[in-house]
């Protein structure tokens, strides 16, 4: 079984928090989480060691911005061997079976060299819509909103 790492950055994240770490507990493929916290004052820190204690906590005094927690995270995973890197924002959750799927794809693309980045749809919270910011990604073909009906296979 290959060891994947989801690394996520919080700040603040009591409100997303249940949610996003219980769907990693829930995962049907095994994962590892390490969290670089950027200096919560909400009790986001303390929520995590008491309730996910399997996650590997990393307290940042201040905060070191996004992008340098996210490379602490990598960095950490790195050295313990991780096969995967998946990066998570803190109001983020995935399906149970998110990762085995992804690991299907992977393993049956038959040139692995090829694949930099695999990742899940994206969808807002409401799950009927794919998340707003990839509308910035998508061919100018079709408009988000009937991307979401066509990928989401509601037309």
């Amino acid at each position: 079984m290959p060891k994947i790492y989801f690394i996520i950055v919080t700040y603040n994240a009591m409100k997303w928090a249940e949610k996003c770490f219980t769907s990693l507990k829930l995962s049907s493929v095994p994962v590892q989480c390490i969290v670089v916290d950027n200096g919560s004052t909400d009790g986001t820190q303390k929520y995590i060691t008491t309730n996910f204690p399997e996650i590997e906590l990393i307290q940042s005094k201040e905060n070191v911005g996004f992008g340098k927690a996210n490379n602490i995270g990598i960095e950490k995973a790195y050295w313990e061997d991780a096969d995967f890197f998946y990066l998570m924002n803190q109001d983020a959750w995935i399906y149970e079976d998110s990762v085995q799927k992804l690991l299907e794809v992977y393993q049956s693309y038959p040139n692995k060299k090829e694949i930099g980045i695999l990742s899940p749809m994206h969808i807002d919270g409401t799950e009927t819509k794919l998340d707003i910011f990839l509308k910035d990604i998508l061919p100018g073909i079709l408009n988000a909103t009937e991307y979401s009906l066509m990928l989401l296979k509601i037309i």
